[in-house]
């Protein structure tokens, strides 16, 4: 089974839409601005408003810090570590950090293109259907993942494997975030 390494060293800093804080894409299709889907590891070090994107689903997990409060159109959410948070990339949303700098994984999907899901786990078997693109981003060091018959591949923190072909991957020895994602063919709400 095939599968892209995405390695963090390599990931290029990026201003946010709004010039507040960076990120770093991991991946996303088409690529910006007009992208269907996209996956990055943002760095917030200070509360503030966050960028609006009409049209997209935003689920953000928290990976690393103590968390935030988002208040949502004027109702306040926490977001923790480990704990997917989806809203609306209409809403208007600032943040207010819990303690100190976070670091979150942001998934944002373009209605009636694209949907995604974010489950963080423990090791386990992935299985990715047809039609399916699968990000494993490693939370923790030392994530040695195996495809197949293929050598496995030590991912370190931060790291991810990109996997766009039916089949199962075993991950072992650290935690993990698996992002699932489906695209629609054009034409279909």
């Amino acid at each position: 089974m095939p599968m892209t390494v995405l390695r963090w060293r390599h990931l290029e800093p990026v201003g946010w839409r709004n010039g507040a804080g960076i990120t770093r894409e991991v991946a996303a299709s088409p690529a910006l601005p007009a992208f269907d889907w996209r996956v990055s590891i943002a760095d917030v070090d200070s509360g503030g408003p966050f960028s609006v994107f009409p049209g997209v689903q935003r689920t953000i997990t928290g990976i690393e810090g103590e968390g935030m409060l988002l208040t949502l159109d004027g109702a306040e959410h926490e977001v923790r570590r480990a704990v997917p948070f989806t809203f609306s990339g209409d809403a208007t949303v600032t943040c207010r950090l819990v303690s100190g700098p976070t670091r979150n994984l942001n998934v944002m999907t373009r209605r009636h293109r694209a949907t995604a899901t974010v489950t963080v786990t423990q090791p386990r078997d992935v299985t990715v259907t047809h039609g399916e693109t699968v990000l494993v981003v490693a939370l923790s060091e030392g994530l040695t993942i195996v495809a197949g018959d293929s050598p496995p591949h030590c991912l370190e923190h931060r790291d991810s494997a990109l996997l766009t072909e039916p089949g199962t991957i075993t991950a072992l020895d650290g935690a993990l975030a698996v992002v699932r994602i489906e695209t629609f063919p054009v034409g279909v709400p």
